[in-house]
């Protein structure tokens, strides 16, 4: 290869580099094949039109990137990595293990082999292993806000108050991620601390406003904080009020729909006063968001 064709290679692949970090993964993905066209046989092209084609969520072209890519380097840690990610993404949980099996054995120093590992052994539901491996990474790079975030979102779903701790280490080195404040809230909802969860899906939506979940989640808090009570209140007082027309109505059925009217009509207005009482509590801007997100519902725009 000449100087010049060295020089182009190399200032293609540093665009791809840039590319990819800024997400702008189809420009990353055309400056890697410009690489790969001067020279078949780059490591570094391979990894990075690989990692454009998962970032377009291409896992079926990534993983063939990455197969092509270790035909030429076997031993190429960043390569096995992506295959596994690939993989997994695609369900073939096996294969993605086996390759991040072969990516921690050729550099078991990287944080992120582990990290890679550790997600294939949670699909497989091996968790005692996948919680070890989140660890490890974690041991490995303890200043990496997604070793945190990762192992908080593996959590989730059956030790939510661990989840929680690292969830809030991961926001620590890293306030921006709105998908960590969203899994922060659903660690507080599954604790039944709704308050501070309706605040934390707040955070993830002002982050990312094209976060769905979290405004999902923002609509599904928000709408239990001021119902819940509502519904208490509301069921035990009808509860009472079947309860005295039934009894009455053995005495005198002309006393029932009067009754009937007067605790239709009380429920109705103590639901009300209720309601804005619940609302009054509430952060000015978390109601306001919530209201946003409900007519955005309604009108069938989320």
């Amino acid at each position: 290869m000449t100087d010049l064709s060295d020089e182009k290679t190399r200032r293609a692949l540093e665009r791809a580099a840039a590319a990819n970090a800024l997400k702008r993964y189809e420009d990353g993905l055309r400056e890697a094949q410009a690489a790969l066209q001067l020279d078949p046989s780059l490591e570094d092209g391979y990894g990075y039109a690989a990692q454009a084609q998962l970032g377009l969520k291409q896992p079926a072209r990534a993983l063939e990137l990455a197969r092509n890519g270790l035909g030429h380097h076997p031993e190429s840690e960043w390569l096995n990595r992506a295959a596994s990610l690939a993989a997994r993404t695609l369900g073939f949980n096996t294969e993605a293990l086996s390759f991040a099996d072969e990516a921690v054995r050729l550099s078991p120093g990287h944080s992120l082999g582990h990290e890679v590992r550790a997600d294939a052994l949670a699909a497989l539901l091996r968790r005692t292993e996948a919680r070890a491996a989140y660890e490890k990474a974690i041991e490995l790079a303890p200043e990496n806000a997604s070793h945190y975030a990762d192992l908080g979102s593996f959590l989730l779903d059956f030790d939510p108050a661990a989840a929680l701790v690292v969830l809030r280490k991961s926001l620590e080195l890293d306030p921006t991620s709105a998908r960590t404040h969203n899994n922060l809230g659903v660690a507080l909802l599954k604790l039944k601390r709704a308050g501070e969860a309706a605040l934390a899906f707040k955070t993830a939506v002002r982050l990312d406003p094209t976060l769905k979940v979290a405004k999902e989640n923002v609509h599904v808090s928000v709408t239990g904080l001021l119902g819940k009570r509502v519904l208490w209140t509301g069921g035990l007082f009808s509860l009472l009020a079947l309860v005295r027309i039934l009894a009455l109505a053995r005495e005198a059925l002309v006393l029932v729909l009067p009754i009937l009217a007067f605790a239709l009509v009380s429920y109705l207005l103590l639901k009300r006063w209720n309601n804005a009482r619940l609302r009054r509590k509430l952060d000015p801007e978390l109601l306001r968001l919530y209201e946003q997100i409900d007519a955005d519902l309604k009108a069938k725009r989320l």
